[in-house]
């Protein structure tokens, strides 16, 4: 069963469009909060709205008994700033409501999985605020190391000097100079957090093969291993950058972090 509610939030000082799916029966056993990816602005409400129903997110939560909850936030790579504080808001502010509206206990299980810029949002927000010890990264846009050496497949005809860079989820990366160490905007530096806090949180990440971000995943999946951070991962042979690769990955992650408790 999916429903849509308004939260206003303080975190990020303004409305946001909540999508929530939970089982059609039972007790629900963990919560979470699905981070969607970049949208294109002049249709993105329709394509959230569309998203439960890509992921196949009801038949997921009726089977493994879990309530997810999707917010619809703005372009820019989960990376937050003082009047929009993204990890306020998805690791505390969020789950919070979702846990009063639906009398969800405190002590419930979170999960936090994020699609394409939602898996990168997903890895750097559990990285910094430490809420979360679960983690599903589905085809990761981990694209810090593109725009630091300024990849055209990623800047396009921007440049870190152009005005409308201010319009673009560019603009949140800067500024180059200290992007690579950076663990307010690298999700890949961010991750060493866990190791300074004593914390073991357990990654399931899943990729295409044919995904143009394939070898960013396997970037990613090594700095995992350079900090000794538990991980399993899914290569979805063939796999693009697509919903029905998005689907087998988020219910394979799903699957292996249920079976491990």
């Amino acid at each position: 069963m999916t429903e849509t509610f308004i939260l206003k939030s303080g975190a990020l000082g303004t409305n946001v469009l909540t999508a929530v799916i939970k089982p059609d029966d039972g007790e629900i056993h963990k919560l979470m909060i699905l981070l969607h990816g970049k949208m294109d602005p002049k249709i993105s409400e329709e394509l959230f709205y569309k998203l439960p129903e890509e992921l196949s997110l009801e038949e997921l939560c009726n089977k493994y008994n879990i309530m997810a909850a999707i917010p619809f936030m703005r372009n820019r790579y989960y990376i937050s700033t003082e009047d929009y504080d993204c990890g306020k808001y998805v690791a505390h502010e969020l789950p919070d409501s979702v846990k009063r509206r639906y009398g969800l206990p405190d002590s419930i299980e979170m999960i936090l999985a994020g699609v394409s810029m939602g898996g990168y949002g997903a890895a750097l927000i559990a990285a910094q605020t430490g809420a979360f010890m679960k983690i599903i990264s589905i085809s990761g846009a981990y694209i810090a190391n593109d725009v630091e050496i300024g990849n055209p497949e990623v800047w396009g005809d921007l440049t870190p000097d152009r005005a409308e860079l201010k319009d673009s989820f560019l603009y949140y990366f800067l500024p180059l100079s200290d992007l690579r160490e950076s663990v307010e905007r690298n999700a890949s530096a961010a991750i060493r957090m866990f190791k300074e806090r004593g914390e073991n949180p357990r990654f399931a990440v899943t990729c295409g093969t044919k995904d143009w971000l394939y070898g960013r995943n396997l970037d990613f999946l090594k700095a995992l291993d350079d900090l000794n951070i538990e991980y399993i991962f899914d290569r979805i042979d063939g796999g693009g950058h697509d919903p029905e690769s998005f689907r087998t990955g988020l219910r394979k992650a799903v699957e292996h972090l249920n079976l491990k408790g």
